[in-house]
């Protein structure tokens, strides 16, 4: 039966290791700095970044100021920060998705939403944007400058983003402000493959060890 037992946590220890890990949220802060927290109607606020290494994006997310849910959707996206004069440059977000209202998945100070599928961000520099809200001040408002705040292993801050409107929209950066959050994202590391040859060598050492104990009985 230890004999057994053991076999079967090892199998399962392998099996686990196969799993996918959270990296934690790109932006995070103690708590938003008093009086900060602002809503000026449908535009789109967010900030530069630059990463060192790839990333794997597993959610994106919204401030929610009250830790209470979100009153409405906020589209959320990942823009290419290269020159949009390009001709080749891509006029859509690489990844994004649409945080919906309620309070489903709360992280931090943002309610996130997981990505069908996780995006691949190779090292480069890039715009994080969110759509605010409808300008009601009652409805859900962005934060800047908060207290406390930090960025993610191999995340480099630049600058602020902004842009007119109420559809996520590529934007320009705003120096001197330590972000508009707005939006968020969340990383993951990619799940590491178990080798075939390890995992017909755990299920046949529990096959024998199971027919040993049958000829036993």
């Amino acid at each position: 039966m230890k004999t057994f037992l053991k076999l079967f946590l090892a199998v399962g220890l392998v099996v686990l290791m196969a799993a996918p890990s959270l990296a934690g949220l790109a932006v995070d802060f103690t708590s938003p700095t008093p009086g900060n927290d602002f809503n000026n109607g449908l535009s789109n606020v967010g900030f530069q970044f630059t990463t060192s290494t790839s990333m794997l994006i597993t959610a994106l997310g919204y401030y929610d100021a009250g830790l209470d849910g979100l009153l409405e959707s906020h589209a959320v996206g990942i823009f290419d920060a290269n020159d949009p004069n390009n001709p080749d440059f891509p006029a859509a977000p690489l990844v994004s998705t649409t945080v919906p209202a309620g309070n489903g998945n709360l992280n931090g100070f943002f309610q996130m939403s997981t990505l069908t599928t996780a995006y691949n961000l190779a090292p480069g520099n890039y715009y994080l944007m969110g759509v605010t809200g409808a300008g009601d001040p009652a409805l859900d408002p962005y934060t800047f400058d908060p207290n406390g705040f930090t960025v993610g292993a191999g995340i480099t801050f630049v600058a602020g983003a902004f842009a007119s409107g109420g559809d996520l929209t590529f934007p320009a950066p705003v120096e001197g402000v330590n972000g508009y959050f707005g939006p968020n994202f969340a990383t993951g590391t990619s799940p590491v493959p178990v080798p075939p040859t390890v995992l017909l060598l755990g299920s046949g050492l529990l096959g024998l060890v199971g027919l040993r104990r049958f000829r036993k009985g």
